[in-house]
């Protein structure tokens, strides 16, 4: 009868309870001899760090909205967004940092969050340069030249676009310190630099204008 639905009910919750009481156990001191466990714990909690910063990389694409037939002047600093992309990842380690267990530490946890980032950043970066070369084409084919009289620098609509990813990815690598990854050599984030290198060549110029 009732009785015994509400028993079940009542027996499946305490089960629930002690199994989580049991994880919570084994994450806070390590001490309990489930390394799988506590590893793929961490695996799970890596994970959901990572897409919530890469939820901040929606943010890129509005570097398109920004300067796209605006006649707005080259950008000389980095994105507002671009030290909020890791927040997610600072806030955990602020909160949790003396938590994680010492073999994971020793997996670069933290630079494991960042690289799945970086990746995201690049395949975010590429498909918006996409969109950009395909805009540039349009332009091209009605004869509409997106240079606008009188800006800093004469650079085109796609060129201020690429600048600011490049301050962008800039001010990004410099964060990477903080999380043990180092910028001048990890591989995806070297990749990632790649991607918007070639507007070094219109950041001398867009900064001396900027200091008129």
């Amino acid at each position: 009868g009732d009785g015994d639905g509400e028993g079940q009910s009542e027996a499946l919750a305490l089960a629930h309870s002690r199994v989580s009481d049991a994880i919570a156990q084994s994450l806070n001191d390590a001490k309990v001899p489930l390394d799988g466990m506590v590893q793929t714990a961490w695996e799970v909690i890596a994970s959901q760090v990572s897409s919530q910063c890469m939820a901040q990389l929606g943010a890129v694409k509005g570097v398109t909205a920004t300067y796209r037939m605006t006649n707005k002047p080259a950008p000389t600093q980095p994105s507002t967004f671009v030290v909020n992309i890791l927040k997610p990842l600072r806030d955990f380690v602020h909160a949790w940092g003396d938590r994680v267990p010492g073999s994971i530490i020793n997996q670069e946890w933290e630079g494991s969050v960042v690289v799945l980032v970086i990746e995201r950043y690049l395949s975010t970066i590429m498909e918006l340069l996409g969109t950009v070369k395909q805009m540039e084409e349009a332009l091209a084919k009605r004869k509409i030249k997106s240079k606008a009289k009188g800006n800093k620098g004469g650079l085109s609509d796609a060129d201020k676009i690429l600048l600011q990813l490049l301050l962008d990815v800039r001010s990004f690598g410099d964060t990477l310190k903080t999380h043990g990854v180092d910028h001048t050599t990890n591989e995806e984030y070297v990749k990632l630099l790649a991607e918007v290198a070639p507007a070094e060549r219109f950041l001398a110029g867009a900064l001396e204008d900027d200091a008129l």
